[in-house]
């Protein structure tokens, strides 16, 4: 699975929506989203950060209900 926001072009299109005001949910399977988050947060965003992995579906379950809670 790729790493979702935590790394690489996830990550860098995370900060294309910082940057254009938006505020973030970010979803990759390893420990790095939370620093992702924390950088993205240091430009301004609020961010949301889940640790889970979306190609189970228990993981996609997961995600709906806790974006749920908080929409």
């Amino acid at each position: 699975m790729l790493p979702g926001a935590s790394t690489g072009i996830g990550l860098e299109l995370a900060k294309e929506f910082v940057k254009n005001g938006f505020d973030l949910v970010v979803i990759a399977e390893n420990d790095e989203i939370q620093s992702a988050a924390e950088q993205l947060r240091g430009m301004g965003a609020n961010v949301k950060a889940i640790q889970q992995d979306l190609a189970r579906f228990e993981g996609v379950e997961d995600v709906c209900s806790r974006i749920a809670e908080v929409a």
